[in-house]
C-alpha cells in the first residue's frame, strides 16, 4: 500500500495544480462574463472569491458552462473529477490489496 501512495502522490500533485490553475481560469472568465469588469479587477476578485470556496466553484462552473460552452457533466468533472478519480483509484487498489492479504492468509 506503501508504493500505491508514492505513485498517487506522484501523480496526484501536477494533476492538482494544472486543474487549480485551470479552475482558476474558468472561475476568471465567468466572473469576465458575468460582471463584465476590467480584467485587472476582475483577476483580483477572483483572487478574492477564491477564499470562499463555495462562490469559486459556482463562478468557475458557470464560466466553464456559459463562457466555454461545456455540457454540466464536464463542469462537474472539472472541479470533482480528481477527487473522484482518486477515491476510484484508491478503492479498487486499495480493495484489491485487501483481497490479496486475506486469501494469502487463509492459504
Amino acid at each position: 500500500m506503501k508504493t500505491l501512495d508514492r505513485i498517487i502522490s506522484l501523480i496526484r500533485i501536477p494533476l492538482f495544480i494544472f486543474m487549480l490553475i485551470y479552475q482558476f481560469i474558468a472561475l476568471f472568465d465567468g466572473l469576465d462574463y458575468w460582471l463584465g469588469l476590467h480584467w485587472i479587477i476582475t483577476s483580483i476578485l477572483a483572487f478574492l472569491i477564491t477564499k470562499i470556496p463555495i462562490f469559486a466553484i459556482a463562478a468557475g462552473m458557470f464560466g466553464a458552462k456559459t463562457v466555454w460552452g461545456w455540457s454540466w457533466i464536464q463542469t462537474v468533472m472539472l472541479f470533482f473529477g480528481p477527487q473522484l478519480m482518486v477515491m476510484l483509484i484508491y478503492s479498487v487498489f486499495g480493495g484489491g490489496v485487501k483481497i490479496y492479504s486475506l486469501l494469502k492468509r487463509a492459504n
